[in-house]
């Protein structure tokens, strides 16, 4: 199912643009690529198109992006959107992205092997990143619906001295840290992709 691979490919825009190392986005490749061959620089590029599809989801309020674009997902928007979301992180944060420590996170609970997690640190600034793994697995209905997975107790164990609070770059919603774990289903809400600012 498509849905499948569009989260998929919104996890890798993910780990892309918040594991150690620079993103590598081809220019032209911010929504889907559906080319048989890699994609390179010299294939011209609509900007203006692309500039009037980030105008469009940069209308949507904090927090809304991501469940209205979902609905439009084979437009492409929802890749632009988040590309631009996660690019402007590393704006606001050049150091820890570019030399913050990386850590990974235990994950417990029923579905602890559907998902992998990892903490960013660079001094008192934290991130939280987290996306499925093997979603179509752990969904209720694989062959309909790509967000139905149940998260029942799965958490993510963050370490002794991380903050507990926590705000979702993508969602702008907010919670805390139990006994310093962090439940999945808290902040796999509307899309299973988590980007957290502790503190």
């Amino acid at each position: 199912m498509s849905d499948f691979g569009i989260t998929n490919s919104l996890a890798q825009v993910v780990l892309k643009c918040t594991c150690p190392g620079v993103p590598d986005v081809y220019q032209g490749c911010e929504g889907w690529d559906l080319s048989l061959v890699d994609p390179d620089n010299r294939r011209p590029v609509d900007y203006a198109q692309r500039q009037r599809s980030l105008a469009d989801v940069l209308a949507y309020a904090p927090g809304e992006a991501a469940t209205a674009l979902w609905a439009t997902r084979y437009d492409a928007r929802i890749k632009l959107w988040l590309v631009h979301t996660l690019l402007n992180e590393r704006k606001q944060q050049p150091d820890l992205f570019a030399s913050g420590t990386y850590l990974p996170l235990p994950v417990l609970g029923q579905q602890q092997r559907h998902v992998l997690a990892f903490a960013r640190r660079l001094g008192a600034v934290w991130y939280v990143v987290a996306v499925p793994l093997g979603l179509a697995e752990c969904c209720a209905k694989p062959q309909t619906d790509a967000l139905s997975a149940d998260w029942g107790d799965t958490r993510l164990v963050l370490p002794a001295d991380a903050p507990a609070r926590w705000q979702h770059c993508l969602f702008n919603t907010t919670g805390l840290a139990v006994e310093g774990e962090i439940s999945v289903k808290a902040i796999f809400t509307d899309l299973p992709l988590a980007v957290l600012r502790l503190g």
